[in-house]
């Protein structure tokens, strides 16, 4: 699993420096580029999703499409028909969606809508969730309020670690609200 702290290591590379240079200057991402990965992911997380595509870059050799970053026209804040019709375009145009798992996931108005459009349109549903935490937030794997996230594997993880991790869920309910809060009566 990926730490924001993680990240941290890129900001002295050169590529991070370019996208975030392309960020910071408003530069816009032509429309016939094609991308590895859409990244799915909160606003809120900005700073961290720009190291985040940088480290994509470098490890894996992925480009990933970042609406901030590829298409600064656009204001995530608000809801329209332009900024549907861009990320519409951009999913069509990327091979991958890594809905990005955060403590601001459930703040954000489009993620649920970009991975059900990616989902709904996508022959071959390459979906994987990201998670991106710092050492207290493994509880986002509950999701509690997003059970649909459950369809979906863990990026580089197999489904025994998901089982595990809302195995210790379940557990960790019982002992906090169930088991450990009522007294047996015999």
């Amino acid at each position: 699993m990926l730490k924001y702290n993680d990240l941290n290591s890129i900001i002295n590379t050169a590529e991070y420096r370019n996208i975030n240079e392309s960020y910071m200057r408003k530069f816009k991402t032509p429309y016939y580029e094609t991308f590895d990965i859409f990244l799915c992911h909160s606003s809120s997380d900005i700073d961290e999703i720009v190291k985040l595509k940088t480290y994509l870059l470098r490890k894996y050799n992925k480009k990933a499409y970042v609406c901030e970053v590829d298409d600064p026209q656009l204001d995530p804040a608000k809801a329209n028909r332009e900024t549907a019709k861009t990320l519409q375009e951009r999913m069509n145009a990327s091979s991958e969606l890594y809905f990005v798992l955060s403590k601001n996931t459930q703040k954000s108005i489009w993620m649920p809508w970009e991975l059900g459009y990616f989902d709904g349109t996508k022959t071959n549903k390459n979906i994987k969730i990201f998670p991106l935490i710092d050492k207290v937030e493994e509880e986002i794997f509950n999701f509690e309020g997003q059970e649909y996230l459950e369809l979906y594997s863990i990026f580089e993880r197999d489904e025994s670690y998901y089982k595990a991790l809302k195995f210790k869920h379940s557990i960790d309910k019982l002992t906090r609200f169930g088991v450990s809060n009522h007294t047996m009566r015999i």
